[in-house]
Protein backbone atom coordinates (compact mmCIF):
# COMPACT_ATOMS: atom_id res chain seq x y z
CA UNK A 1 0.00 0.00 0.00
CA UNK A 2 2.87 2.35 0.96
CA UNK A 3 4.42 1.78 -2.37
CA UNK A 4 1.95 2.53 -4.57
CA UNK A 5 0.77 5.34 -2.55
CA UNK A 6 4.48 6.64 -3.52
CA UNK A 7 4.21 5.80 -6.71
CA UNK A 8 0.76 7.59 -7.45
CA UNK A 9 2.07 10.64 -5.32
CA UNK A 10 5.32 10.75 -7.84
CA UNK A 11 2.82 10.40 -10.80
CA UNK A 12 0.69 13.23 -9.39
CA UNK A 13 4.00 15.29 -8.86
CA UNK A 14 5.40 14.54 -12.53
CA UNK A 15 1.91 15.64 -13.72
CA UNK A 16 1.90 19.03 -12.50
CA UNK A 17 5.19 19.72 -12.95
CA UNK A 18 4.42 18.73 -17.13
CA UNK A 19 1.28 21.25 -16.37
CA UNK A 20 3.18 24.14 -15.74
CA UNK A 21 5.28 23.91 -18.74
CA UNK A 22 3.86 24.60 -22.56
CA UNK A 23 5.95 23.29 -25.27
CA UNK A 24 7.29 24.53 -28.76
CA UNK A 25 8.53 22.12 -31.25
CA UNK A 26 7.93 21.05 -35.42
CA UNK A 27 10.60 21.22 -38.54
CA UNK A 28 12.36 24.13 -39.92
CA UNK A 29 13.53 23.37 -43.85
CA UNK A 30 16.82 24.61 -44.14
CA UNK A 31 17.64 25.36 -40.68
CA UNK A 32 19.81 21.52 -39.82
CA UNK A 33 22.58 22.04 -37.68
CA UNK A 34 21.66 25.37 -36.98
CA UNK A 35 21.01 26.48 -33.21
CA UNK A 36 17.08 27.69 -32.45
CA UNK A 37 15.80 29.76 -29.13
CA UNK A 38 13.01 30.37 -27.62
CA UNK A 39 12.99 34.24 -26.43
CA UNK A 40 9.98 35.51 -24.13
CA UNK A 41 9.40 39.08 -25.00
CA UNK A 42 8.49 40.58 -21.74
CA UNK A 43 7.34 44.33 -20.92
CA UNK A 44 10.03 44.00 -18.25
CA UNK A 45 12.79 42.10 -19.84
CA UNK A 46 14.01 39.99 -22.92
CA UNK A 47 15.17 36.90 -22.12
CA UNK A 48 15.55 33.42 -23.39
CA UNK A 49 13.59 30.50 -22.11
CA UNK A 50 15.24 27.73 -23.92
CA UNK A 51 17.51 27.06 -26.57
CA UNK A 52 18.64 24.14 -29.28
CA UNK A 53 20.08 22.75 -32.21
CA UNK A 54 17.64 21.96 -35.10
CA UNK A 55 18.34 17.88 -36.14
CA UNK A 56 19.45 16.53 -38.85
CA UNK A 57 15.92 16.10 -40.10
CA UNK A 58 14.50 19.87 -39.23
CA UNK A 59 13.21 18.82 -36.43
CA UNK A 60 13.33 20.98 -32.81
CA UNK A 61 11.60 20.74 -29.24
CA UNK A 62 11.68 23.79 -26.79
CA UNK A 63 9.93 24.07 -24.03
CA UNK A 64 9.33 26.97 -21.00
CA UNK A 65 7.36 27.39 -17.64
CA UNK A 66 4.40 28.98 -18.83
CA UNK A 67 3.45 32.54 -17.95
CA UNK A 68 0.88 33.19 -15.28
CA UNK A 69 -0.50 35.71 -17.69
CA UNK A 70 -0.73 35.46 -21.86
CA UNK A 71 2.45 36.32 -22.90
CA UNK A 72 4.13 37.45 -26.09
CA UNK A 73 7.63 34.29 -27.66
CA UNK A 74 9.44 34.80 -30.25
CA UNK A 75 11.15 31.75 -32.14
CA UNK A 76 14.18 32.81 -33.97
CA UNK A 77 16.69 30.99 -35.74
CA UNK A 78 19.59 33.20 -37.38
CA UNK A 79 17.90 36.43 -38.00
CA UNK A 80 14.51 34.93 -38.78
CA UNK A 81 11.70 35.18 -36.14
CA UNK A 82 8.01 33.81 -35.22
CA UNK A 83 5.77 35.36 -32.64
CA UNK A 84 4.21 33.32 -30.00
CA UNK A 85 0.89 33.92 -28.03
CA UNK A 86 1.10 31.14 -24.82
CA UNK A 87 -1.99 31.89 -22.73
CA UNK A 88 -3.50 28.55 -21.65
CA UNK A 89 -1.51 26.62 -24.65
CA UNK A 90 0.16 23.47 -23.55
CA UNK A 91 1.74 22.62 -27.42
CA UNK A 92 2.18 24.73 -30.29
CA UNK A 93 4.05 23.04 -33.35
CA UNK A 94 5.72 24.93 -35.89
CA UNK A 95 6.10 23.60 -39.61
CA UNK A 96 8.37 26.16 -41.70
CA UNK A 97 10.75 26.84 -44.37
CA UNK A 98 14.06 28.74 -42.74
CA UNK A 99 13.71 31.44 -45.93
CA UNK A 100 10.41 32.41 -45.72
CA UNK A 101 9.34 31.92 -41.48
CA UNK A 102 6.77 34.51 -41.88
CA UNK A 103 4.69 31.93 -43.76
CA UNK A 104 5.26 28.87 -41.17
CA UNK A 105 2.15 26.81 -40.81
CA UNK A 106 1.19 27.12 -37.10
CA UNK A 107 -0.79 24.48 -34.99
CA UNK A 108 -1.73 24.54 -31.22
CA UNK A 109 -2.43 28.00 -30.78
CA UNK A 110 -5.09 29.95 -32.72
CA UNK A 111 -3.95 32.98 -31.58
CA UNK A 112 -0.56 32.64 -32.65
CA UNK A 113 -2.03 31.62 -36.25
CA UNK A 114 -3.86 34.86 -36.01
CA UNK A 115 -1.13 36.94 -35.11
CA UNK A 116 1.03 35.60 -37.90
CA UNK A 117 -1.94 36.41 -40.72
CA UNK A 118 -1.76 40.32 -39.14
CA UNK A 119 1.65 40.47 -39.35
CA UNK A 120 1.66 39.31 -42.60
CA UNK A 121 -0.91 41.95 -43.75
CA UNK A 122 0.66 44.70 -42.00
CA UNK A 123 3.85 43.36 -43.81
CA UNK A 124 2.09 43.74 -47.21
CA UNK A 125 0.95 47.13 -46.83
CA UNK A 126 4.33 48.15 -45.30
CA UNK A 127 6.08 46.74 -48.79
CA UNK A 128 3.23 48.41 -50.62
CA UNK A 129 3.93 52.14 -48.94
CA UNK A 130 7.55 51.73 -49.78
CA UNK A 131 7.30 50.38 -52.96
CA UNK A 132 5.12 53.59 -53.53
CA UNK A 133 7.54 55.90 -52.11
CA UNK A 134 10.45 54.33 -54.11
CA UNK A 135 8.88 54.51 -57.22
CA UNK A 136 7.89 58.38 -56.38
CA UNK A 137 11.49 59.34 -55.63
CA UNK A 138 12.71 57.85 -58.86
CA UNK A 139 10.46 58.92 -61.28
CA UNK A 140 9.12 62.45 -59.69
CA UNK A 141 10.28 65.72 -60.99
CA UNK A 142 11.13 68.33 -58.04
CA UNK A 143 7.94 69.87 -58.90
CA UNK A 144 6.20 66.93 -58.53
CA UNK A 145 7.90 65.25 -55.16
CA UNK A 146 6.86 68.72 -53.57
CA UNK A 147 3.18 68.30 -54.42
CA UNK A 148 2.83 64.52 -54.37
CA UNK A 149 3.89 64.21 -50.60
CA UNK A 150 0.53 64.72 -49.81
CA UNK A 151 -0.83 61.78 -51.99
CA UNK A 152 1.72 59.93 -50.55
CA UNK A 153 0.60 59.90 -46.66
CA UNK A 154 -3.42 59.76 -48.19
CA UNK A 155 -2.07 56.69 -49.41
CA UNK A 156 -0.43 54.98 -46.62
CA UNK A 157 -3.14 56.09 -44.04
CA UNK A 158 -5.93 54.58 -46.71
CA UNK A 159 -4.11 51.13 -46.53
CA UNK A 160 -3.65 51.24 -42.59
CA UNK A 161 -7.28 52.69 -42.71
CA UNK A 162 -9.25 49.55 -44.37
CA UNK A 163 -6.66 47.50 -42.06
CA UNK A 164 -7.80 49.04 -38.86
CA UNK A 165 -11.52 49.34 -39.74
CA UNK A 166 -11.40 45.79 -40.49
CA UNK A 167 -9.50 44.73 -37.18
CA UNK A 168 -11.58 47.06 -34.74
CA UNK A 169 -14.66 43.95 -34.55
CA UNK A 170 -11.83 41.38 -33.83
CA UNK A 171 -11.08 43.86 -30.67
CA UNK A 172 -14.43 43.93 -29.71
CA UNK A 173 -14.80 40.12 -30.47
CA UNK A 174 -11.90 38.78 -28.20
CA UNK A 175 -10.82 41.80 -25.87
CA UNK A 176 -9.14 39.52 -23.08
CA UNK A 177 -6.84 37.70 -25.86
CA UNK A 178 -3.18 38.83 -27.07
CA UNK A 179 -4.34 39.39 -30.57
CA UNK A 180 -6.27 42.37 -29.46
CA UNK A 181 -3.36 43.66 -27.09
CA UNK A 182 -1.11 43.18 -30.81
CA UNK A 183 -3.73 45.20 -32.80
CA UNK A 184 -3.09 47.87 -30.59
CA UNK A 185 0.61 48.43 -30.16
CA UNK A 186 1.83 47.35 -33.41
CA UNK A 187 2.96 49.79 -36.12
CA UNK A 188 3.22 49.62 -39.88
CA UNK A 189 5.76 51.22 -41.87
CA UNK A 190 7.15 55.07 -41.32
CA UNK A 191 5.62 54.85 -37.52
CA UNK A 192 2.15 54.60 -38.35
CA UNK A 193 -0.66 53.05 -35.72
CA UNK A 194 -3.27 51.53 -36.86
CA UNK A 195 -4.80 52.31 -33.29
CA UNK A 196 -3.29 55.69 -31.32
CA UNK A 197 -4.38 56.21 -27.73
CA UNK A 198 -4.39 59.25 -28.37
CA UNK A 199 -7.17 59.68 -31.10
CA UNK A 200 -10.68 59.70 -29.16
CA UNK A 201 -12.00 57.60 -31.52
CA UNK A 202 -10.05 55.32 -30.60
CA UNK A 203 -9.42 55.08 -27.41
CA UNK A 204 -12.41 53.44 -26.63
CA UNK A 205 -10.87 50.70 -28.13
CA UNK A 206 -7.97 50.97 -25.78
CA UNK A 207 -10.59 51.19 -22.72
CA UNK A 208 -12.31 48.07 -24.34
CA UNK A 209 -9.17 45.91 -23.86
CA UNK A 210 -7.72 47.43 -20.73
CA UNK A 211 -11.35 46.63 -18.98
CA UNK A 212 -11.12 42.89 -20.30
CA UNK A 213 -7.20 42.49 -18.80
CA UNK A 214 -7.92 44.41 -15.81
CA UNK A 215 -10.76 42.01 -14.86
CA UNK A 216 -9.22 38.88 -16.08
CA UNK A 217 -5.41 38.99 -15.28
CA UNK A 218 -5.61 42.26 -12.60
CA UNK A 219 -1.76 41.72 -11.69
CA UNK A 220 -0.10 41.25 -15.09
CA UNK A 221 2.34 44.06 -16.06
CA UNK A 222 0.75 44.44 -19.44
CA UNK A 223 -2.69 45.01 -17.74
CA UNK A 224 -1.26 48.09 -15.67
CA UNK A 225 0.67 49.22 -18.72
CA UNK A 226 -2.71 49.48 -20.01
CA UNK A 227 -4.18 51.48 -17.33
CA UNK A 228 -1.67 53.63 -17.13
CA UNK A 229 -1.91 54.50 -20.68
CA UNK A 230 -5.73 55.55 -20.63
CA UNK A 231 -5.17 57.05 -17.71
CA UNK A 232 -2.88 59.37 -18.97
CA UNK A 233 -4.96 59.62 -22.03
CA UNK A 234 -7.92 60.31 -20.16
CA UNK A 235 -6.32 63.16 -18.32
CA UNK A 236 -4.98 64.58 -21.60
CA UNK A 237 -8.35 64.34 -22.77
CA UNK A 238 -10.14 65.68 -20.33
CA UNK A 239 -7.95 68.70 -19.62
CA UNK A 240 -8.92 69.17 -23.72
CA UNK A 241 -12.10 68.52 -23.38
CA UNK A 242 -12.54 70.89 -20.63
CA UNK A 243 -11.24 73.85 -22.72
CA UNK A 244 -13.30 72.95 -25.65
CA UNK A 245 -16.20 72.92 -23.26
CA UNK A 246 -15.63 76.17 -21.89
CA UNK A 247 -14.97 78.13 -24.98
CA UNK A 248 -17.76 75.99 -26.69
CA UNK A 249 -20.26 77.34 -24.20
CA UNK A 250 -19.43 80.62 -23.87
CA UNK A 251 -20.53 80.34 -27.26
CA UNK A 252 -24.01 78.49 -27.19
CA UNK A 253 -24.23 77.35 -23.77
CA UNK A 254 -23.31 73.37 -25.36
CA UNK A 255 -20.86 71.94 -27.68
CA UNK A 256 -22.61 70.88 -31.29
CA UNK A 257 -22.62 68.24 -33.04
CA UNK A 258 -22.91 67.81 -36.70
CA UNK A 259 -23.67 63.75 -37.67
CA UNK A 260 -25.71 61.93 -40.59
CA UNK A 261 -28.75 60.57 -40.20
CA UNK A 262 -29.98 57.79 -42.65
CA UNK A 263 -30.59 59.64 -45.18
CA UNK A 264 -26.88 61.01 -44.99
CA UNK A 265 -28.02 64.23 -44.57
CA UNK A 266 -25.69 66.45 -42.07
CA UNK A 267 -28.20 67.06 -38.75
CA UNK A 268 -26.42 69.47 -36.29
CA UNK A 269 -27.50 69.71 -32.45
CA UNK A 270 -27.65 73.80 -32.60
CA UNK A 271 -30.86 73.32 -35.53
CA UNK A 272 -33.12 72.69 -32.73
CA UNK A 273 -31.98 75.94 -30.55
CA UNK A 274 -34.60 77.32 -28.91
CA UNK A 275 -36.45 74.22 -27.95
CA UNK A 276 -36.07 71.85 -24.95
CA UNK A 277 -33.83 69.29 -26.27
CA UNK A 278 -32.97 65.66 -25.12
CA UNK A 279 -29.68 64.90 -26.30
CA UNK A 280 -29.28 60.96 -26.04
CA UNK A 281 -26.08 58.87 -26.33
CA UNK A 282 -27.20 55.22 -27.32
CA UNK A 283 -26.80 51.96 -29.07
CA UNK A 284 -30.09 51.93 -30.90
CA UNK A 285 -28.95 47.45 -30.54
CA UNK A 286 -29.54 47.89 -26.94
CA UNK A 287 -32.31 49.65 -26.92
CA UNK A 288 -35.45 47.18 -25.64
CA UNK A 289 -39.19 47.16 -26.88
CA UNK A 290 -40.32 48.99 -23.44
CA UNK A 291 -37.23 51.39 -23.54
CA UNK A 292 -38.60 52.51 -27.18
CA UNK A 293 -42.03 52.24 -26.07
CA UNK A 294 -41.92 54.66 -22.94
CA UNK A 295 -39.38 57.25 -25.12
CA UNK A 296 -41.90 57.18 -27.72
CA UNK A 297 -44.71 57.54 -25.68
CA UNK A 298 -42.76 60.30 -23.82
CA UNK A 299 -41.82 62.41 -26.93
CA UNK A 300 -45.54 62.60 -28.35
CA UNK A 301 -46.36 63.56 -25.05
CA UNK A 302 -44.40 66.39 -25.36
CA UNK A 303 -43.74 67.40 -29.01
CA UNK A 304 -45.62 69.82 -28.89
CA UNK A 305 -44.21 71.60 -25.98
CA UNK A 306 -41.61 73.39 -27.99
CA UNK A 307 -39.58 69.73 -27.17
CA UNK A 308 -37.08 67.58 -29.31
CA UNK A 309 -34.98 64.52 -29.27
CA UNK A 310 -31.52 64.77 -31.08
CA UNK A 311 -29.92 60.59 -30.39
CA UNK A 312 -26.44 60.10 -31.30
CA UNK A 313 -25.81 56.54 -31.37
CA UNK A 314 -22.50 54.45 -32.39
CA UNK A 315 -23.95 51.22 -34.30
CA UNK A 316 -21.38 49.31 -35.85
CA UNK A 317 -24.07 47.75 -38.33
CA UNK A 318 -25.15 50.01 -40.66
CA UNK A 319 -28.06 48.05 -42.43
CA UNK A 320 -29.22 47.17 -38.85
CA UNK A 321 -29.14 50.98 -37.71
CA UNK A 322 -30.55 52.32 -40.58
CA UNK A 323 -33.29 50.25 -40.22
CA UNK A 324 -33.94 50.71 -36.34
CA UNK A 325 -33.49 54.17 -37.02
CA UNK A 326 -36.42 54.27 -39.47
CA UNK A 327 -38.29 53.80 -36.73
CA UNK A 328 -37.49 56.94 -34.51
CA UNK A 329 -40.12 59.98 -35.22
CA UNK A 330 -36.77 62.43 -34.06
CA UNK A 331 -33.44 63.11 -35.07
CA UNK A 332 -31.05 60.10 -34.82
CA UNK A 333 -27.61 60.29 -36.01
CA UNK A 334 -24.58 58.00 -36.54
CA UNK A 335 -21.21 59.08 -35.03
CA UNK A 336 -19.28 56.62 -37.21
CA UNK A 337 -15.95 58.04 -36.08
CA UNK A 338 -17.13 58.02 -32.34
CA UNK A 339 -15.80 61.18 -31.85
CA UNK A 340 -19.06 62.75 -29.19
CA UNK A 341 -18.05 59.91 -27.06
CA UNK A 342 -14.94 62.00 -25.73
CA UNK A 343 -16.04 65.05 -26.37
CA UNK A 344 -19.31 65.05 -24.16
CA UNK A 345 -16.93 62.46 -21.95
CA UNK A 346 -19.21 59.55 -22.34
CA UNK A 347 -18.74 56.55 -19.46
CA UNK A 348 -21.40 54.32 -20.58
CA UNK A 349 -24.77 53.80 -22.39
CA UNK A 350 -27.37 55.09 -22.43
CA UNK A 351 -26.37 58.50 -21.48
CA UNK A 352 -28.75 61.69 -21.63
CA UNK A 353 -28.54 65.39 -21.04
CA UNK A 354 -31.21 68.39 -20.92
CA UNK A 355 -30.77 71.30 -23.07
CA UNK A 356 -32.59 73.94 -22.06
CA UNK A 357 -34.67 76.47 -24.58
CA UNK A 358 -31.65 78.75 -24.16
CA UNK A 359 -29.06 76.43 -24.74
CA UNK A 360 -28.09 75.57 -20.93
CA UNK A 361 -27.67 72.09 -20.05
CA UNK A 362 -30.19 71.66 -17.12
CA UNK A 363 -29.94 68.09 -16.56
CA UNK A 364 -28.10 64.35 -16.62
CA UNK A 365 -29.28 61.12 -17.13
CA UNK A 366 -32.77 62.18 -16.22
CA UNK A 367 -35.44 59.95 -16.28
CA UNK A 368 -38.42 60.86 -18.61
CA UNK A 369 -40.69 61.06 -15.41
CA UNK A 370 -38.18 64.06 -14.92
CA UNK A 371 -38.14 65.32 -18.42
CA UNK A 372 -41.68 65.60 -18.36
CA UNK A 373 -41.72 67.47 -15.15
CA UNK A 374 -39.26 69.72 -16.67
CA UNK A 375 -40.96 70.49 -20.20
CA UNK A 376 -44.47 70.55 -18.96
CA UNK A 377 -43.98 72.35 -15.97
CA UNK A 378 -40.57 74.09 -16.57
CA UNK A 379 -38.99 73.62 -13.28
CA UNK A 380 -35.69 73.32 -13.52
CA UNK A 381 -35.15 71.88 -9.82
CA UNK A 382 -37.38 68.81 -11.10
CA UNK A 383 -33.72 67.71 -13.17
CA UNK A 384 -31.92 67.23 -10.09
CA UNK A 385 -28.90 64.88 -11.74
CA UNK A 386 -26.73 67.13 -12.58
CA UNK A 387 -27.48 70.93 -13.33
CA UNK A 388 -26.19 73.00 -15.75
Amino acid sequence: MNKSFLYISLLLLLASCTDSHFKVSGNIAGAEGKMVYLTRQGLDKEEICDSARVSADGDFSLKSVRPEAPEFYTLNVDSAEVWLAVDSTERISIEAQLKDMRHCKVTGSEETRQIQQLKNELDANDAAIINSVDHFVKTATPAQRAAGTDSLKQYAYGLISKFKEKEKKTIQKNSQSLVAYYLLFKRSAYGISPFNVSDPADRRYFAIVANAWNHRYPKALRTQQLKEMMGEADQQAGQMSRQQTMQQMDKTGYIDLSLPDRQGQVRTLSSLKGKTILLEFCYLAEFTPDMNKSLIATYNKLKNKNFDIYMVTYDKNYDVWRAKAAQYPWTVVLDAQEASYVTYNITMFPTNFVIGPDGSIVGKDVTLKELETYVLRKKIGAINKENG
